[in-house]
């Protein structure tokens, strides 16, 4: 549900429990509260600065883009596996040189 209200661009107010604190970047995408107090305080902060709440709400759609969207899952997953293919791939043409003839007569000489 946090993803989603970041992900419109939605203020956010949670609380230190579990996971919350890495959805709202450790407070740069969103505030976070551990008392009842600093939940009323940030939510009024917020209610009365609409500037304090378009530019949390723009940092926090940001965060969702580059951290917990699908295709940013997916990209990941391509470089790995790009950087496992050129790894394979090197591998693969040191073993072929190391089993040619032309490179042992080489070595022999």
């Amino acid at each position: 549900v946090i993803s989603e209200a970041l992900w419109k661009s939605k203020a956010f107010v949670g609380s230190e429990a579990g996971g919350i604190p890495l959805q709202l970047d450790y407070g740069r995408a969103g505030r976070i509260a551990a008392t009842t107090q600093d939940f009323a305080d940030a939510i009024g902060e917020l209610l009365d600065n609409p500037d304090a709440r378009a530019s949390l709400g723009e940092v926090a759609k940001e965060h969702v883009r580059d951290h917990f969207l699908t295709t940013r899952l997916l990209k990941d997953h391509l470089r790995l596996m790009n950087a496992l293919a050129s790894q394979n791939h090197s591998n693969s043409s040191n073993a072929a040189k190391r089993r040619s003839p032309s490179a042992r007569s080489s070595r022999s000489a």
